[in-house]
């Protein structure tokens, strides 16, 4: 995937309503500081709002939180639905395009990934709109893992799949633990498809 496919991809559309405003600059403040360091207050001033206008749209910092990680998902969700349709098109580059997007995804936004990932982290719950949303997507992948390696069980391109998956999202989401140790994005995630299909 070119470096100018991945800048579309993260180009956020201008926000046109105050609600918009208010819900980009919580995502733009959630990453400045994390989810603990955000204040209703900030947002305001980000978004050019006064704190009624939050209270408003959304009615607690709770429910602004719970919006904008929603927002985030479902924008994520779309995106990897369109690499999946390609994937199961038989486009091989697909994978590489969606590992692509999600390791510059989550390293452009490591606070509002780490807050989908809280609770099964920190908290073994598995109850939350990530892991609900996101395990049709690891099947959906298995599928398309068998259908392109002839004689694979099913159990096997599951745990190809999550071993694929758990390489790019450990790496991305903890970039400073990786810097200057082993590939490129790119480079990095074609060795992962070639496991992954082999």
């Amino acid at each position: 995937m070119t470096s100018a496919r991945l800048k579309q991809l993260f180009k956020r559309q201008p926000a046109t309503t105050t609600k918009e405003r208010i819900v980009q600059a919580t995502l733009e403040e959630i990453e400045r500081g994390g989810i603990p360091a955000l204040t209703v207050r900030k947002v305001a001033a980000a978004a050019e709002v006064n704190v009624a206008a939050i209270n408003y749209y959304f009615g607690s910092k709770a429910a602004l939180v719970a919006t904008v990680l929603d927002a985030a998902l479902a924008h994520m969700l779309a995106d990897v639905d369109r690499y999946l349709d390609r994937i199961d098109k038989g486009l091989e580059i697909a994978w590489e395009d969606l590992f692509v997007y999600w390791f510059e995804g989550n390293a452009r936004y490591p606070r509002t990934t780490k807050a989908h990932l809280c609770r099964p982290f920190a908290e073994d719950d598995y109850t939350g709109p990530f892991p609900a949303r996101f395990r049709p997507v690891m099947q959906r992948m298995a599928t398309s893992v068998l259908r392109a390696v002839p004689g694979l069980t099913r159990r096997q391109a599951e745990s190809r799949v999550i071993r694929a998956v758990s390489a790019v999202l450990f790496p991305s989401v903890f970039l400073g633990m990786f810097a200057g140790m082993g590939e490129a994005p790119g480079a990095y995630v074609k060795g992962l498809v070639a496991e992954l299909l082999r």
